[in-house]
């Protein structure tokens, strides 16, 4: 590498840094008026349970029994969360909930801040009362402030809901729900250790499988680039984690912005357990990206079978998907309105490859 070439990479490592931590020194709650969503989503739903983080109205929405006519709805006030005795939660960035949790694992997960800007990894325990709806019985709260996670961080939770994960840039941090125990990872380490993979990595979207395979996608930092890479991490034994398979998504270069998360940064992914294919959506270029893997190998790299780009463009076209089934998927076309009353469109279709 040429002089030249290594001040111009560590000029940018600078910025990075420098952007990452001025953040960090900003005191109000983080406010987008680009949209509601702006880091990570706000809403989380399965079978039994849908929650729906309300930052303008500092209080959850909680609704039992999403989809069947004996639903009931009630709030959940922030203030009402403690993560100690002085500290609550104010500003909601992400909510997580696993996919197959049962009528009596009434449990979800989100990335949060107090009125200090601290950052939590919080986990809320509920029950349901004779009256409707639910109560809070318990809550962990795992103090994430100095992981420099706040506005670059995702929460997720296996499908059975023994897990939540907080993911950021730097390190990945996990809470045995069960039995309380947590444990942190360096990421930035793991993946310049295991697989020469450079110092940066931005998730945008996780699906995490039964098995405790986390698939992030995000955008790598490479050669002075920001490019869209998919990383799958085996994590089922905490003792040895291992990275295994980092796949390039496209040579589309996104820039800085990559370091938050926003509606041109960011990314989707949906997978299905049982099945061996699934599809990633890249918004800012109106593509989705079906990939095939072998669970029964799980150490071999996803391949991508397929690529699709919307005939219209600049509608931010996989800003959300999800599979459906083996042969069904859906995708959320952000931007793209059906009148008289939506802003956006969700397409549905059963051509899978």
């Amino acid at each position: 590498m040429q002089n030249k070439e290594i001040i111009n990479l560590l000029y940018c490592i600078i910025i990075i840094q420098s952007l990452v931590h001025s953040h960090a020194q900003f005191i109000p709650p983080p406010i987008n008026l680009d949209e509601y969503d702006a880091y990570g989503s706000l809403l989380a739903i399965n079978e039994y349970l849908a929650i729906i983080a309300q930052n303008d109205q500092e209080h959850f929405t909680i609704i039992t029994n999403p989809f069947t006519n004996q639903s009931n709805k009630c709030a959940l006030p922030y203030d009402t969360i403690q993560h100690n005795l002085s500290s609550m939660t104010r500003f909601v960035y992400n909510v997580a909930i696993g996919e197959k949790q049962n009528a009596n694992q009434l449990i979800f997960s989100y990335i949060d801040e107090n009125w200090q800007r601290d950052v939590f990894l919080t986990i809320v325990f509920l029950e349901s009362t004779n009256v409707g709806c639910v109560q809070t019985v318990n809550r962990t709260a795992v103090n994430i402030t100095d992981l420099k996670m706040q506005e670059h961080a995702l929460v997720g939770m296996d499908p059975y809901g023994k897990r939540a994960y907080a993911m950021g840039t730097y390190y990945i941090v996990c809470v045995e729900i069960e039995t309380g125990v947590t444990w942190q990872l360096d990421i930035e380490k793991l993946l310049d250790d295991q697989n020469n993979f450079g110092n940066y990595f931005f998730p945008k979207a996780l699906s995490i499988t039964e098995d405790q395979y986390i698939f992030a996608v995000g955008q790598r930092f490479t050669n002075l680039q920001f490019l869209p890479y998919l990383l799958v991490l085996n994590f089922l034994p905490p003792s040895n984690i291992t990275v295994l398979s980092t796949t390039k998504l496209s040579e589309y270069n996104f820039g800085p912005s990559s370091i938050d998360i926003t509606r041109f940064s960011t990314m989707s992914i949906s997978l299905l357990d049982h099945i061996q294919q699934f599809i990633i959506g890249i918004p800012s270029l109106d593509m989705l990206l079906f990939l095939l893997w072998n669970n029964a190998n799980p150490s071999t790299e996803p391949v991508i079978v397929r690529k699709y780009i919307s005939s219209q463009r600049g509608i931010l076209f996989g800003k959300s998907v999800a599979l459906l089934d083996d042969n069904t998927f859906a995708v959320l076309a952000h931007t793209l309105p059906t009148p008289p009353w939506s802003t956006s469109q969700v397409q549905v279709s059963e051509a899978l490859p």
